[in-house]
C-alpha cells in the first residue's frame, strides 16, 4: 500500500540539485523519515558504428577514477531528447548519428533518487563529422568483447541494464 506524505520540504538546493526530507505514514499509522535528491534527468545512448558498441572512456567524480561507458549526458537544455541524445553522441565521439531509436525510461535509483534515464539506440556513421570532447577516449567493442567487460565489471552498472534492456526489446 502507498504510504501517504505527511510532509516534504526542500532541505537544500543549488542549481544542479534539490534535496528533500519527507514524512510518510504508512497503513499502520508509523510515520518514517526519508530523504531524496532531485536533479537532471539523464540521456543514456547505446551506439553501435559498423557492428561494433561505442564506449566512452573518461574520469568520474563519483567512483573517482576511469570509467567505461555508453555516451551519455544530462537533461539540462531545452531540446527535446532525441535531438540531445544526438547532440551527446556528436560531443563525445565526433561521429553522426544515421537513426535513433528510444528504448525505454528508466528510474535511476528508487530509494534516493527522482531522477530518470531516457535511453536510445544509435545507429552512427562511419564517417567522423565532429570534433569530440578531449576528455573522452572513445572505444570500440565487439558484442563478445562488450558482454566480456559486463562479466569483468567493466562497464558502469546502470548501462548493464540499458543494454540488456534494449536487447531484450530486440533493438538491435
Amino acid at each position: 500500500m502507498k504510504p501517504k506524505i505527511k510532509k516534504r520540504k526542500i532541505i537544500y538546493k543549488n542549481k544542479r540539485l534539490k534535496i528533500f526530507s519527507q514524512n510518510l505514514i504508512y497503513k499502520q499509522k508509523i510515520e518514517k523519515k526519508y530523504f531524496t535528491i532531485s536533479t537532471y534527468d539523464y540521456v543514456w545512448i547505446i551506439a553501435k558504428i559498423n557492428e561494433k558498441f561505442i564506449l566512452v572512456e573518461q574520469y568520474r567524480n563519483g567512483p573517482k577514477k576511469l570509467t567505461l561507458e555508453f555516451p551519455s549526458g544530462i537533461v539540462d537544455k531545452k531540446l527535446n531528447l532525441r535531438k540531445l541524445a544526438i547532440e551527446e553522441i556528436n560531443e563525445e565521439t565526433g561521429y553522426n548519428v544515421s537513426k535513433l531509436t528510444f528504448v525505454d525510461e528508466v528510474s535511476i535509483d528508487v530509494g534516493r533518487l527522482e531522477n530518470k534515464a531516457y535511453i536510445f539506440f544509435a545507429e552512427c556513421n562511419k564517417e567522423k563529422l565532429f570534433k569530440k570532447d578531449d576528455n573522452m577516449k572513445v572505444k570500440f567493442f565487439t558484442e563478445n568483447g562488450l558482454i566480456d567487460l559486463i562479466k569483468k565489471n567493466k562497464l558502469i552498472n546502470n548501462h548493464i541494464g540499458a543494454y540488456y534492456l534494449a536487447k531484450l526489446k530486440k533493438i538491435f
